[in-house]
């Protein structure tokens, strides 16, 4: 009998997606962004799912304001620099994921965030403790992409939610 060779097609290498990863940085962006407003008297709500369009309300002096949270860390392995990176980029869009329905993978539209949905952006890179707070209006939201830098005056500017 003879050997008949098969076609083999090159195997697709799938992307890994570390979804232990993104929410380890998602629990601690959380916790440090509730330490970090309530030091400057700013009371924050984080609700247990994201059914309104925004990641958390801020409360001052009876003021509320809508934000979403962005948040980034190191990756697993990578050693931690003695200086933060001088500037940051963070998605601004919504609804990159892939969902199943009834057993049914659907891609969920992406989105651009509309200006009456939000007061502002916080941006957080976990494992520097950097935190910028961007409104809205400083934010063309027809990009996908925003990038912070260090030396900008959105670094730690709590009066936007004041």
């Amino acid at each position: 009998m003879e050997a008949t060779k098969s076609k083999t097609r090159p195997r697709r290498v799938a992307r890994t997606y570390d979804r232990n990863h993104n929410n380890i940085v998602s629990a601690r962006s959380a916790a440090q962004l509730t330490d970090k407003a309530l030091a400057e008297g700013i009371m924050p709500c984080i609700p247990a799912t994201d059914i309104f369009g925004y990641d958390a309300i801020m409360e001052y002096r009876g003021k509320f304001r809508r934000v979403q949270l962005r948040a980034c860390g190191l990756k697993e392995g990578q050693e931690k620099s003695a200086t933060p990176p001088k500037s940051i980029t963070f998605s601004i869009i919504r609804g990159k994921r892939k969902r199943r329905f009834n057993g049914e993978s659907i891609h969920k539209r992406r989105r651009h965030f509309a200006p009456h949905e939000l007061e502002a952006f916080i941006f957080i890179h976990v494992d520097y403790g950097l935190i910028f707070i961007v409104p809205v209006d400083a934010i063309d939201l027809t990009r996908t992409k925003f990038t912070v830098h260090l030396n900008e005056c959105w670094h730690n500017n709590w009066s936007v939610l004041k």
